[in-house]
């Protein structure tokens, strides 16, 4: 068994647990609530990732393992599913014709549509009345959050390029980049913390005068 990862993975596995017990609420730490009066008991979580550690087994799931056994059942196991982003892409009023996302990537999570788990969203399409509606998510039973881009097409050409995080534990990070001049694409509802629905607004520019 490798040391380090064992000792990090260990330090992240305290750092899970001392967020648990915490009677405290934070939407940027997936909304953690265990009280005294939990039926989570500490020794057993602890002596559970103790042997884990001697039997070679440890890994971030049979942490949560651990955390659900001696969970009081009314209480959420911290998991990805609380970390996610929703977007909802539309055309302005300048745009007449209907836009399609294109070239979706995740480097963490996984893409939803209608509350489904789907393997793409690539060619959705959207134009002045109608959003293109996808989200990020992290993954059932896993610490993690969502991370990935993906373009936003007129005409057939990129216009926009969108790159995006949002972190287990951190700070939620957006950006735009405009890949064509003559557009312009806007987002509405960004918060650096908790989960989050972004709004993305496209519109062309007016061509200058030569």
């Amino acid at each position: 068994m490798k040391t380090a990862p064992v000792i990090r993975l260990a330090a992240l596995a305290a750092v899970l647990f001392v967020s648990a017990s915490v009677a405290g609420e934070d939407p940027r730490y997936n909304r953690f609530r265990w009280d005294d009066q939990a039926a989570l008991s500490k020794d057993d979580v602890i002596l559970c990732i103790m042997d884990a550690v001697s039997s070679g087994d440890l890994s971030m799931i049979s942490v949560l393992k651990c955390i659900k056994t001696f969970q009081d059942p009314n209480d959420p196991i911290p998991d990805g599913l609380n970390n996610y982003i929703h977007f909802k892409v539309q055309n302005g009023d300048s745009i007449s014709e209907t836009g399609t996302i294109m070239n979706a990537d995740l480097t963490w999570g996984k893409w939803q549509q209608d509350d489904k788990d789907v393997d793409s969203v690539n060619n959705i399409e959207f134009d002045t009345k109608k959003r293109a509606q996808f989200t990020a998510i992290g993954r059932d039973m896993s610490p993690s959050g969502a991370e990935g881009s993906f373009e936003i097409y007129e005409n057939g050409k990129p216009i926009a390029d969108v790159d995006f995080s949002v972190p287990f534990m951190g700070v939620n990070r957006l950006k735009i980049h405009a890949l064509d001049s003559r557009y312009l694409c806007e987002d509405a509802g960004f918060n650096v913390g908790g989960s989050l629905t972004v709004e993305i607004v496209c519109h062309k520019l007016a061509d200058k005068k030569k």
